[in-house]
């Protein structure tokens, strides 16, 4: 009699040739050959749960529920292939005298012998998957590799009335993908997505590309717009703002954030799991601010660009469209309209001038052509000069002269001495009494003289 066991590992299917004499094990060595091959795939390619269909939906008003027809794979890569709903799954022995009780509906994989004639062996072999059910829990339960759940049922106590949890989702089959998934098509990735050996792509829901464990591996994701005239490319990131979401925070603890990490590993060792946050780039709630926070700063935004257009560098506070919360160093022109606060603006000072006392402004060969404004909230305003490098003398032209901002100008605008230095001279002019600071204002400029 032929041995119908369904071992693993076939290597070897039937080679037909004319006048061969065939047993009925050679057939079944041949349907073997291709069952084995067929699983094989469905267990590396794919990820165990339900394919389509076999929704669980109770009976009214009973202990009773019912299995739609429907197709999933389980850890073996055998097909379950639901045909019919057949007979509604009665769960009366299970329910409780006391209390509700959680019931779990389950399909595993049978298979019978069918289609036998009267007196004669059966020449059928037939599929039918069966359904199961056991406690919630239960030490005793199947394994799920090869009993899928279905579904999470509670029978209401005390007439013991089915209703199907609808917070319970069944595991749904994905594509398991060792190496590179190319899709030259539309994809929904509506359930588990998941690589072996090598690079590693995962939705499971949050999606997740590791590159291969190789020396100087590379991991991208291209998203590529392919229309021959025009088209989008769109990375859309959309999350849920409510009342109080106003606030900053840090890395992925974000609502909607890109982030930036890192891991500290030795040569040779594997990257593992996603390193330390850096930096990440995120949009506040209702404020609807574009924000860049960095480690260091946690929750104190290194940069944020309002609605409005106000970018606001190394400061939370928006009271200017340009806040530098620190120095800021600028090679090339700075054109400013209107007053500079004190502080170092890019290669020229503006500083409060203490009494009696001289302030230096030092020009370096590259420094642009600009404006410097030197306040000077009381006292007497004496001495500025301009220091320029030996051997550039002349190609520098300016002026200055004094002013109040509320009552206008002190002095008519005089120009700078040539020489070394250059030298802004003035008789010392006193502050008003209770007015604004008097500034003094410098106007430089870099001459270049083109050709002879």
């Amino acid at each position: 009699m032929a041995d119908y066991t369904e071992t693993g590992d076939v290597d070897r299917r039937v080679r037909f040739f004319d006048g061969q004499f065939l047993r009925e094990q050679d057939f079944v060595d041949e349907q073997r050959y291709h069952v084995d091959r067929e699983r094989r795939l469905a267990r590396v390619a794919h990820t165990p749960g339900v394919v389509e269909g076999l929704t669980v939906t109770a009976v009214p008003n009973a202990p009773k529920v019912t299995v739609a027809p429907g197709t999933a794979i389980d850890g073996l890569g055998r097909l379950l292939v639901r045909v019919d709903p057949g007979d509604p799954l009665d769960l009366t022995e299970l329910v409780g005298h006391d209390d509700d009780v959680a019931v779990v509906v389950a399909l595993a994989y049978a298979r019978e012998e069918a289609d036998a004639p009267q007196g004669g062996a059966s020449p059928r072999w037939r599929e039918n998957p069966q359904v199961v059910h056991f406690l919630e829990g239960a030490a005793d339960a199947p394994p799920a590799d090869t009993t899928l759940r279905l579904a999470r049922v509670i029978l209401q106590h005390p007439d013991g009335t089915a209703a199907v949890d609808p917070g319970w989702v069944a595991p749904r089959s994905g594509v398991g993908v060792r190496g590179g998934l190319s899709v030259s098509g539309p994809a929904t990735l509506g359930g588990n997505v998941s690589g072996r050996d090598g690079t590693e792509l995962r939705v499971t829901p949050g999606l997740r590309v590791t590159g291969a464990p190789a020396f100087d591996s590379t991991t991208r994701l291209d998203i590529v717009n392919g229309s021959h005239d025009y088209g989008r490319t769109n990375l859309v990131l959309t999350g849920r703002y409510q009342d109080a979401h106003d606030g900053w925070t840090f890395g992925t603890g974000a609502r909607n954030s890109v982030v930036f990490a890192r891991t500290d590993v030795a040569s040779g060792e594997g990257v593992g799991a996603i390193g330390d946050e850096q930096v990440s780039l995120q949009l506040e709630g209702g404020s609807r601010s574009l924000g860049i926070l960095t480690r260091d700063r946690g929750s104190d935004p290194a940069l944020t660009v309002a609605q409005n257009g106000t970018v606001s560098v190394g400061s939370p506070d928006l009271p200017a469209s340009l806040l530098v919360g620190g120095a800021a160093d600028v090679s090339l022109d700075l054109t400013v309209h209107g007053g500079v606060a004190t502080g170092q603006i890019g290669r020229w000072s503006a500083v409060e001038i203490p009494a009696a006392q001289m302030v230096d402004i030092t020009l370096e060969p590259d420094s642009p052509h600009n404006v410097v404004v030197v306040r000077r909230r009381r006292g007497i305003i004496n001495v500025a000069r301009v220091i320029i490098p030996s051997g550039t003398e002349g190609q520098w032209v300016g002026q200055f002269f004094f002013h109040d901002p509320q009552t206008g100008v002190i002095s008519a605008p005089a120009p700078l001495l040539q020489g070394v230095p250059l030298a802004a001279t003035a008789q010392h002019s006193p502050v008003p009494q209770g007015g604004s600071p008097v500034v003094l204002q410098l106007e430089i400029h870099r001459v270049t003289l083109v050709g002879s």
